[in-house]
């Protein structure tokens, strides 16, 4: 089990605790993922707080979602790798793409919907919140009720992964490229800590790992590499790296300022999406 070393704790908290950054709305901006390059992609005119930005399956384009000024709606937008053709697509939140980049999945709150990218065909999937497509797409994670559930896409069966819900469950779970694991950050019913766990997409059973845990600050949506061998996360709204097998200490991304949180690996594991206010 990984933890956080002190120092790095206090340089997260100082960074957390700045007054300044408060102030700024979040968008939704892009670096590569060795820290350079950060510039803001996107901040849509008229809304607010824009997050959960996803990279579509080709990395041509990215999907977000962005909150409806003095409301408590949220709309999913898309828009072009490089900023351009931004496009919104209609209520939502928490959206994913299908492996084939021809549809996508999102809640509204309570209930998972799937559709395609022109916003034709939308079905009911199933109930729950932060819809994850397998690699293969024949299965969807899901969260609902403190627990992680894994749906089949063809017969709708949905089976629980632990045997017991947690004290809190996040929304933003992520699959592994070999779809054989999925990532989520728990914090469990005992002790104060928040984890980030792999476990089995079979369920705790065949196996589960607590990677990470820290003392609070530790956000949602973990994001596999491409290559399956790290994962990013936040943690006090810094994006966080770890090796996924070895026993090295996370380090922090380079090249960070405001708050961040919400990173998504590009397909081609050269550049990270992630929510800001920088």
């Amino acid at each position: 089990m990984i933890q956080h070393g002190r120092a790095v704790f206090l340089a997260i908290a100082a960074l957390a605790a700045a007054p300044l950054y408060a102030q700024n709305p979040y968008a939704i901006h892009v670096m590569k993922a060795d820290g350079s390059g950060a510039r803001k992609l996107v901040e849509v005119a008229g809304y607010t707080d824009q997050e959960a930005p996803r990279w579509s399956p080709d990395g041509k384009q990215i999907l977000f979602d962005a909150a409806q000024p003095n409301t408590f709606g949220r709309d999913l937008f898309v828009v072009n790798a490089d900023g351009t053709g931004l496009r919104k697509l209609g209520p939502g939140q928490r959206a994913d793409w299908s492996p084939d980049g021809k549809q996508i999945a999102y809640d509204d709150g309570h209930d998972v919907f799937v559709q395609n990218l022109d916003g034709q065909g939308r079905e009911q999937i199933t109930t729950g919140r932060s819809p994850r497509f397998s690699p293969d797409g024949s299965q969807m994670a899901v969260v609902e009720e403190r627990m992680l559930y894994v749906v089949d896409m063809v017969t709708g069966v949905r089976r629980a992964l632990f045997e017991q819900p947690f004290s809190l469950l996040y929304a933003g779970v992520c699959w592994s490229p070999d779809g054989q694991n999925i990532a989520a950050v728990a914090h469990p019913v005992q002790g104060p800590r928040r984890q980030l766990l792999i476990v089995n997409a079979q369920g705790e059973k065949k196996g589960v790992r607590a990677r990470v845990q820290t003392n609070g600050g530790m956000s949602s949506t973990p994001s596999y590499s491409p290559d399956g061998k790290r994962m990013m996360y936040s943690a006090a709204y810094l994006m966080i790296i770890v090796e996924v097998d070895a026993q090295e200490r996370p380090r922090m991304l380079p090249g960070q300022s405001g708050r961040n949180f919400e990173p998504h690996w590009s397909p081609d594991g050269e550049w990270i999406v992630f929510t800001s206010n920088r």
